[in-house]
């Protein structure tokens, strides 16, 4: 038939130079790499009567930018759309419970994304590497995000992963730069090695009490958290990988090295009014006062700053000799009020004591 290799209702092969094609009335199936390396091809239509799209059927179609899939198309294997660099749209047939793995990677023109409301799993390496991509509503049933998912998605900026998340697999949003935000929810059950290693600045809360260990954040345990090798804050990098505001109460010290446990003290702090239980925290707090305060004044974290000397862990003899450090006028003057407030109210109580 023309530019179409076809054996019974599969389309084995597109040999033609069209801009746009419509698979051809039969075809059930597109067989493995049916159009790969197409260079002309800018557009596919899939009419309803294909069911099945198998791996790498578009792999390297430079060109293709538009693309309707029909929801009879209940299978797609990896890799479909690997490689298209000039995709920017595409829905997914409802039918899909899974965007299989490396089904847009290197998609670097990609923008948007449907995902079918009945999706469970976003597979390995499926978004890797779609720099254009800056937003992805997940449906709600998505369980799981396998290894490297969003892995190099340098302009990825907002995610919400769904309550019911129960596995974020190795390195799932590995150097996702620019994504600043991300709460995992009660379900969790396996959040794999170096999942939250961004490189960027982010907050990371995790509201459940599952173990967190260190290789979760960086697989070098953190040694780029811009710290020497003295536990003090050098205050360089400001740029590089940052955690902040974060929640995270499944926190093993005992895994961290010592400059991390500064960065979890901080980010407690800035999330104190969210724990329940602060004994753990706070005894850690009380051992790294001195490496906690001078981080906190050299990164301008006055939202824990202001906590600690609120809650009473950080006192004004503790305080007193970092003032000259901090630079920002209204801050001492806030922590000066706090202070007083305090020491009015001690002084209440030691009257109210001897009455």
């Amino acid at each position: 038939m023309g530019s179409f290799e076809i054996f019974y209702h599969q389309l084995k092969k597109y040999t033609g130079n069209d801009e746009c094609v419509v698979i051809p009335d039969g075809i059930t199936e597109i067989k493995d790499y049916a159009f790969s390396d197409c260079a002309s091809l800018k557009k596919v239509v899939i009419p309803d009567h294909v069911t099945d799209i198998d791996s790498y059927a578009f792999y390297e179609c430079r060109n293709l930018e538009e693309i309707e899939i029909s929801s009879s198309v209940r299978f797609m294997g990896q890799g479909v759309f690997c490689r298209c660099n000039s995709l920017k749209k595409v829905t997914l047939p409802g039918t899909l419970t899974s965007v299989s793995r490396l089904m847009f990677y290197h998609c670097v023109s990609l923008e948007e994304v449907i995902l079918p409301p009945s999706c469970r799993t976003i597979g390995k390496s499926a978004f890797e590497k779609c720099y254009s991509l800056k937003t992805l509503q997940l449906p709600e049933t998505v369980r799981t995000l396998e290894d490297n998912a969003f892995d190099d998605c340098i302009g990825l900026q907002k995610l919400d992963l769904p309550a019911s998340l129960e596995t974020i697999g190795d390195h799932t949003f590995f150097n996702c730069s620019t994504l600043r935000r991300l709460v995992v929810g009660p379900d969790i059950r396996s959040i794999g090695t170096g999942a939250f290693e961004t490189g960027g600045r982010i907050s990371v809360s995790v509201m459940s009490d599952l173990p967190l260990h260190s290789s979760m954040f960086e697989t070098n345990w953190n040694m780029n958290w811009n710290f020497g090798v003295n536990r003090h804050y050098n205050g360089k990098n400001e740029n590089n990988y940052q955690l902040f505001d974060s929640y995270l109460s499944g926190i093993q010290f005992h895994e961290w090295k010592p400059s991390a446990v500064i960065v979890l003290l901080v980010n407690y702090l800035e999330t104190y009014e969210m724990h329940r239980d602060h004994s753990v925290y706070d005894e850690k707090l009380r051992e790294n006062l001195d490496e906690c305060i001078a981080l906190m004044i050299m990164d301008r974290r006055n939202k824990a700053l202001e906590t600690g000397v609120r809650n009473h862990l950080i006192t004004k003899d503790i305080l007193q000799p970092y003032f000259p450090q901090i630079k920002d006028r209204e801050l001492r003057i806030r922590l000066m009020d706090i202070l007083s407030d305090a020491e009015r109210t001690d002084t209440l109580d030691d009257l109210l004591k001897l009455l």
